[in-house]
């Protein structure tokens, strides 16, 4: 199928599309799909656009392929979203995205830059195992439940400055290999940074670490240069929440 046009059309029931090849330009700009959405499989090989659309049940887009520039810019997920192993390999906006129900990005390749700015979580929210090869930005997201990223590889700049984490969230195992930004982030429950690799400059300064359990034990690897906090390198002044106790962590011996 080459350059499709379905910008601001509304689809009722059951959409399937999966395994299909769009070939040229692909527009859902503003489409309202009302029941089940079914993407699985498809392949796009130029630019695709759904920015404004409205997926109102659930929608499959596991396993999909974007070969090009690929925007869902202010697109609403009302309900379970699946984008599990899918490809991204050029640039790739989710900014202002809203995802109502449970969101699953588990072991999905973004090849280029990859933006989610702004973007809202309400529902459990996976990204593990997910790879980001191009600078990618989570700034001023909102995640309101269980957030998982826990094996997910960072290689580009990475931010996730003033992004709120109201549930518990899980880094366990990532690696972020360029420059990271956490600054003026949110975490309000358990917090997990288990056995992560910082090998670029990494900053924490200015965020909110709450009250619940936060854990960067085991890291394996902590820079250099060292991570930057809002407290000295000994420790002093690091609040009772963070672990591990005897700061900084220390990256076990192979």
């Amino acid at each position: 199928m080459e350059n499709l046009d379905f910008s601001k059309t509304t689809f009722r029931g059951t959409v399937r599309f999966g395994g299909a090849t769009f070939s040229g330009n692909t527009r859902f700009d503003g489409a309202t799909f009302s029941g089940n959405t079914e993407f699985s499989g498809a392949i796009f090989r130029d630019y695709t656009r759904f920015s404004g659309a409205t997926f109102g049940d659930y929608t499959r887009f596991g396993g999909a392929t974007f070969s090009g520039d690929t925007r869902f810019d202010a697109t609403i997920f009302r309900d379970y979203t699946r984008f599990s192993g899918a490809t991204f390999g050029d640039y790739t906006r989710f900014g202002g995205a809203t995802f109502s129900g449970d969101t699953r990005f588990d072991g999905a390749t973004f090849s280029g830059n990859t933006r989610f700015d702004g973007a809202t979580f309400s529902g459990d929210t996976r990204f593990g195992m997910a790879t980001f090869s191009g600078d990618t930005r989570f700034g001023g997201a909102t995640f309101s439940d269980y957030t998982r990223f826990g094996g997910a590889t960072f290689r580009g700049y990475t931010e996730f400055a003033a992004a709120i984490f109201s549930g518990d969230a899980e880094f366990s195992g990532a690696t972020f290999s360029g420059d990271t930004g956490f600054g003026g982030a949110t975490f309000r429950g358990y917090t997990d940074f288990d056995k992560v690799t910082f090998a670029g400059r990494t900053s924490f300064a200015a965020t909110d670490f709450g009250s619940g359990r936060v854990v960067f034990t085991e890291p394996r690897q902590w820079g250099p240069p060292t991570p930057e906090f809002d407290w000295r390198e000994d420790g002093a002044s690091k609040p009772a929440n963070v672990e591990p106790q005897d700061w900084p962590p220390a990256v076990p011996t192979p």
